[in-house]
């Protein structure tokens, strides 16, 4: 049904009194933290999925839109509400700030329960001397890192979803910020959290500088994309405001040699927080007004931050590389750029101009990295030789590196529109995973990416996590028909 004909239901009344939990769902978070409205249901009704946004400009939703959308303002009031829903055998969705781009968030079933948990929103603790700081899960992610800057530190997990995501969300999506080369993804950063189980029972995990106690609990829920529990509470690292920086801009000949200069960088040991390389498609509307880079068309970024020392000779053994690899030092201007407007969307424009764009992050050893990159490539343009195709690499490891491949699509009509996209996707993850690549590095599973899970983990390891599942939530209640699972 088109979003423009659901316009009546402005009008009809939601029966949630006809539902026997509402009395009981008033009566724990009162009638003024549910959202009933059509408008404002409307706005839960999808996460920045691209598809659906595309969905959105042709009039339709991507599913559903939620039943009622419940704000509990406690730990205790969630545990209360998945009580509730739990004995009623009530579909919930934990919602964050629905920065996701996948469709995790988005009710694709009907009679959904949406909880909104921007209500936990405080720093709860600051330990100077161990550097842990203790926040609720619906803490937005930039007022976070503005607490700790305003105390001269920093969390470093700086994702380009930074305003508009919450730390809950980093953690159920498994995310990796920009400055990962120094600080770690999300899972090096966190050390304890608390996670209400779809019974409502509470799970506590102390934080620790290491363990072992058995596998890793907190593994269950990195990752888990509300599937398992409801994120509430987190225990983070956090380190000093880096007195000194870095920026090099960086033009090479081909992205070939830019990912060479890469590996050694960082199989030498260095720690840069940032590490951009650009295929020459991508780097192109960057640089094409600097001369530096007419020889050398791959864009490179690389940032070191830190002790002013340290910092040097991190940049010092980092550029000889750079140098040994063909790399050129070019002009500043499109790294300030970037650093300008790393927090923005950019699928938004692109999607409302009538076009479909759309983003696919997989990780690979540096060893294959080539081939991974050519079969995507390839799986784009075999479905829309007019697609503009780009990629960069934006984080780095020893053994090898995330590729972040964007795709543009001229404008088309709908049904046209969802064929291409499902088509693209396949080659897409098909591409990398046919090539040795992982099919995501910080982007999560959501709902689009689900169907590949047994490839990716094999029908024993995802019959593991569908057990694990079963035993959680043997009613299924949680985010159904995400990252795979029942």
């Amino acid at each position: 049904m088109k979003i423009n004909e659901m316009r009546e239901l402005q009008h009809c009344p939601i029966n949630l009194k006809a539902k026997s939990w509402f009395p009981a769902l008033v009566s724990i978070v009162g009638e003024e933290n549910l959202v009933t409205d059509f408008s404002d249901r409307l706005a839960y009704g999808r996460d920045r999925w691209p598809f659906a946004t595309m969905r959105y400009r042709f009039g339709h939703l991507p599913g559903y839109l939620p039943l009622v959308v419940v704000m509990p303002g406690s730990v205790e009031e969630i545990q209360a509400v998945l009580r509730l829903m739990n004995d009623a055998r009530q579909t919930v969705i934990a919602y964050g700030a629905g920065s996701g781009v996948l469709g995790g968030a988005a009710p694709m079933t009907p009679d959904v329960v949406m909880i909104d948990t921007k209500r936990l929103n405080s720093v709860l603790a600051v330990d100077e001397v161990s550097k842990l700081v203790t926040v609720q899960g619906g803490m937005n992610g930039e007022r976070l890192e503005a607490h700790m800057n305003n105390l001269r530190y920093t969390v470093g997990h700086l994702p380009q979803s930074l305003n508009m995501s919450t730390v809950a969300g980093w953690a159920a999506c498994r995310g990796a910020g920009q400055a990962s080369g120094k600080y770690g993804k999300i899972e090096d950063i966190v050390a304890g959290m608390k996670v209400v189980l779809p019974n409502g029972d509470l799970v506590e995990i102390r934080p620790a500088p290491r363990r072992a106690v058995g596998p890793g609990l907190m593994e269950l829920f990195m990752g888990s994309e509300g599937t398992f529990g409801i994120i509430v509470e987190l225990t983070m690292r956090f380190w000093d405001y880096p007195k000194k920086e870095i920026l090099r801009t960086i033009g090479f000949k081909d992205y070939v040699s830019g990912l060479e200069a890469l590996r050694r960088i960082m199989q030498l040991g260095l720690k840069p927080p940032v590490t951009r390389l650009y295929d020459a498609p991508e780097s192109e509307p960057r640089v094409k007004d600097y001369p530096d880079f007419k020889d050398h068309p791959c864009l490179c970024m690389l940032m070191f931050q830190g002790d002013p020392d340290i910092v040097a000779l991190e940049d010092k053994k980092a550029m000889e590389i750079v140098y040994e690899c063909g790399g050129k030092l070019c002009c500043d201007e499109p790294s300030h750029s970037w650093l300008k407007h790393r927090f923005l969307p950019l699928s938004a424009n692109p999607v409302s101009q009538g076009k479909l764009m759309d983003t696919c992050e997989v990780s690979a050893h540096w060893s294959i990295m080539p081939d991974v990159y050519e079969n995507m490539r390839r799986a784009v343009l075999a479905v829309n030789p007019d697609a503009h195709v780009g990629a960069h690499w934006s984080h780095s490891y020893i053994d090898g590196a995330c590729l972040y491949m964007s795709f543009v699509v001229p404008g088309m009509d709908e049904e046209k529109a969802a064929e291409e996209h499902g088509k693209i996707w396949e080659g897409l993850t098909r591409g990398a995973q046919s090539a040795g690549g992982c099919m995501s590095h910080h982007h999560g599973v959501g709902y689009i990416r689900g169907k590949w899970m047994a490839q990716e983990w094999g029908k024993t390891g995802i019959n593991i996590l569908q057990q694990i599942k079963n035993v959680m939530d043997p009613n299924h209640i949680m985010n159904p028909g995400k990252i795979g699972l029942r």
